[in-house]
């Protein structure tokens, strides 16, 4: 999960795609968007979870942006945790 906006009291989550083609053009694209209840750490590491409902197996994540609040880097390594 890449990016979260707010606008008045809703917040949401993003998960965006970022790939190079066969001519080496950067390509993204936004797969899914939800709205975020709470930005506990158990509700970020559910977010990373619903990846998978897009097809984007742990294997072909390579990289995870975030901002260096503790709710978000408990929630990547309670995901990376759980079986």
């Amino acid at each position: 999960m890449d990016n979260k906006w707010c606008k008045h009291s809703n917040s949401f989550v993003s998960l965006t795609a970022h790939w190079i083609d066969d001519m080496f053009a950067g390509k993204s694209s936004v797969l899914g968007v939800k709205l975020y209840v709470s930005h506990t750490a158990s509700n970020v590491s559910e977010s990373l979870s619903y990846s998978e409902y897009y097809k984007v197996y742990e294997s072909k994540i390579h990289v995870i942006v975030k901002d260096s609040a503790a709710n978000m880097t408990t929630g990547i390594f309670k995901q990376d945790a759980d079986p």
